[in-house]
């Protein structure tokens, strides 16, 4: 257990250095570029995304799973990716004029030439960097995405100060993902062979083609809104829609991530040895919903202040979707760890057919949303959270033995936290209804009294995130000291 823990710790503090990185450099970026250039880079960064989803084919997470990882496994799962990347690749530069034809952008065609060159060299850092997940090297791991962050943020930022628009999003993505694979490559685990390999491919294809499936579905409902309303509303509209999500997003980035990337091997290795997966997964739920909750409740309390510290005046139309996104992201949070727990116990099948019925959901809801605003389109994502919170409820039951009366403990014993870490914030809120307040005094002291609120909640109440926070402090300090 104590090696989790230091897992979580090193993990938590990538997440946070990496973050902090990334939220800065979109700070700052969202002062030097227009919401149309930032837009005009979204809609190719969100077809990107799809490719990056698909060129991984499941073999970092079959990697991790795989009870009995051999040298012609790892050679083959090498001569898989390098096939699956680089036809992604051509896949890219042949249809990226089509793209540009439809949103009837230009741009875009500068934007992909950058965009394709990165699937040609994605094989050589995707398969040590899942290796290192897999002996829960996250210490390298730290190294490698925060070197990745430094020099994706700086080539940003300098290019857009000097003028370059939309092209700086794009050569600061071509950066840090060759930062990451030169640096991956230095950490790569010396167990690994190098060279191709082909005689465990139909094995590994197996695995990849469900999960991919499940991945694929999942971004595509995940980057519908933005490549909808980028096609009925324009590049402005998806910047501002962007800012909303990212807002939310960054609790992502923040918590959840540095807790996913541990439980993923955590399930798995569990499943391996035989364990019973659902104290563990009542407990990672319990804690990220103690956190969660509170910090979207303050976010939805106070957008107005947030968007305008964040990115300023001329994003100001993204605080009404801000709000509804908050509470998207609160019915979210309730079975955040249920995917994980499936694909780590090779469950993907389940998973992809979930994920395609999201897809057919999701893009039905979001496409009737356009048809009347922005604000629409949020609420069709706030439905879709709902029909993916019961449908996972039932995985739940099923899959993990996890009993309403235990679910409904767990969201009890949370909204107590999330009222205590509200009052304060609700409180400034109010008084700045009837004083002048400043945005930075809101947010300061709205931020103080939430904490001490939630501080002392998470003690009255013990829950079990009060212990854990003490142990991952006294860990992180033995860390140091070595």
């Amino acid at each position: 257990m104590s090696n989790v823990r230091a897992s979580i710790a090193w993990s938590f503090l990538s997440k946070y250095l990496t973050t902090i990185l990334a939220f800065g450099s979109v700070v700052v970026l969202a002062r030097l570029l227009t919401p149309e250039q930032i837009g005009i880079y979204s809609i190719a960064a969100a077809f990107f995304t799809i490719g990056q989803h698909f060129r991984d084919f499941g073999i970092g997470s079959y990697l991790i799973q795989e009870k009995d990882l051999t040298r012609d496994k790892l050679k083959s799962a090498f001569a898989l990716s390098i096939a699956v990347c680089w036809s992604l690749g051509l896949l890219f530069i042949v249809s990226s004029s089509y793209i540009s034809d439809f949103y009837d952008r230009p741009e875009l065609d500068e934007i992909f030439i950058w965009l394709e060159f990165c699937f040609f060299i994605m094989p050589f850092g995707a398969l040590p960097k899942a290796m290192l997940k897999r002996e829960m090297k996250f210490k390298a791991m730290l190294i490698v995405d925060v070197s990745s962050s430094v020099v994706h943020a700086a080539t940003g930022l300098i290019a857009a100060y000097l003028g370059y628009g939309y092209m700086s999003l794009a050569w600061a993505s071509f950066a840090g993902i060759s930062t990451s694979i030169l640096v991956v490559l230095f950490f790569r685990p010396a167990s690994m062979p190098w060279g191709l390999g082909f005689s465990e491919i139909t094995h590994i294809a197996k695995f990849g083609w469900r999960i991919t499936t499940s991945n694929i579905a999942g971004h595509l409902r995940g980057v519908a809104p933005e490549l909808i309303v980028g096609r009925m509303f324009g590049a402005p509209a998806v910047a501002i829609l962007g800012k909303a999500t990212s807002s939310t997003n960054m609790f992502r980035q923040l918590i959840f991530q540095g807790i996913d990337n541990v439980a993923t091997p955590v399930f798995a290795e569990n499943n391996r040895d035989g364990g019973d997966p659902k104290g563990p997964f009542i407990f990672a739920s319990s804690c990220l919903l103690a956190i969660s909750w509170p910090f979207f409740g303050f976010m939805g309390l106070n957008a107005s202040e947030i968007i305008l510290f964040l990115f300023g005046d001329q994003w100001v139309d993204a605080v009404p979707l801000l709000e509804v996104m908050c509470l998207a992201a609160m019915i979210q949070t309730i079975t955040s760890f249920v995917p994980t727990y499936l694909v780590s116990v090779g469950q993907v099948g389940r998973m992809a057919k979930l994920q395609i019925l999201f897809l057919v959901t999701g893009t039905t809801l979001i496409l009737l949303g356009a048809m009347y605003s922005l604000y629409y389109v949020c609420l069709a994502v706030v439905l879709q959270k709902v029909i993916e919170l019961y449908c996972y409820s039932k995985d739940m039951r099923l899959a993990l033995k996890v009993s309403s009366r235990e679910i409904v403990a767990v969201l009890s014993k949370v909204s107590v936290i999330t009222v205590s870490a509200m009052i304060g914030p609700v409180a400034i809120y109010a008084a700045g209804e009837f004083y002048q307040v400043s945005i930075y005094v809101v947010l300061i002291l709205g931020g103080g009294l939430s904490l001490i609120g939630w501080l002392l909640a998470i003690h009255l109440t013990r829950h079990e995130i009060s212990d854990e926070l003490f142990k991952i402090y006294r860990t992180v300090g033995i860390v140091k000291s070595t």
